[in-house]
């Protein structure tokens, strides 16, 4: 029996088991299509991005006692499932258990089918987005100016990086340089969100007006100025 892990608590803790090995979805990428007047066909633009995927655990529970009966053991998977709120979550199984994925719960236990009070089955369902980020690239880490970091899939990671200094500064990564001015403290640059928090009177220049990313290969980062320290979150992703 497998499990699956969502927002933080682990699906046997609701006497939930994955019966069978689920499919692995594939995104499919997002293009816009168009027509030119005398061409036949359509033309295609590439949005750069992919579309959500629904991943589907069938499941198995049992009952241990009366108070755990098949609906009472129901009504607290749909709790846990749907009673926190709306938004993305960390979703994480046991047949990739070293990668992620951001999920929002689109069925909750769905329909439970019952089996003497004592059995009960099911299939959550998750709408997720359509990476697979690698658990160990979700940890920031500290480097040092000249750290090589190599990324070994083939999409560009877009990675939240952490700088800590006084003054002014240059960042640079691959080919691209982040001026920043006014440091006083750490702030962070997301690169996926393409902003800057704890960032009060920094000025950040970047080069074409581009966040940074981590592309397939090697990049290497370093530093000048009043930059004396950076760690980084590199987000690596497949799908």
């Amino acid at each position: 029996m497998g499990w699956f892990k969502f927002d933080g608590k682990d699906s046997r803790e609701f006497g939930l088991q994955v019966e069978h090995i689920p499919a692995i979805p594939t995104p499919e990428r997002i293009l816009n299509e168009f027509s030119v007047p005398g061409r036949n066909g359509v033309l295609h633009y590439d949005t750069g991005s992919f579309s959500n995927v629904t991943v589907e655990y069938e499941c198995w529970f049992r009952a241990y006692d009366r108070q755990r009966i098949v609906p009472e053991l129901g009504r607290r998977i749909n709790g846990w499932l749907l009673g926190n709120g709306f938004g993305y979550r960390l979703l994480q199984d046991s047949y990739s258990p070293d990668f992620v994925r951001m999920a929002i719960p689109a069925t909750g236990a769905g329909e439970i089918v019952n089996r003497f009070m004592l059995h009960g089955r099911c299939t959550v369902a998750f709408n997720c987005k359509p990476q697979q980020f690698l658990l160990s690239g979700l940890l920031p880490m500290t480097i040092s100016s000249g750290t090589v970091l190599s990324n070994h899939f083939h999409f560009p990671a877009l990675p939240v990086i952490e700088v800590t200094g006084t003054g002014a500064g240059t960042l640079t990564i691959g080919d691209l340089q982040i001026e920043l001015t006014g440091l006083s403290g750490t702030m962070s640059i997301d690169c996926e969100r393409g902003n800057a928090y704890n960032a009060d009177n920094v000025t950040l220049k970047l080069d074409g007006g581009a966040f940074p990313s981590l592309p397939p290969g090697d990049t290497q980062i370093s530093w000048t100025g009043g930059i004396t320290a950076v760690r980084i979150t590199p987000r690596w992703w497949t799908i």
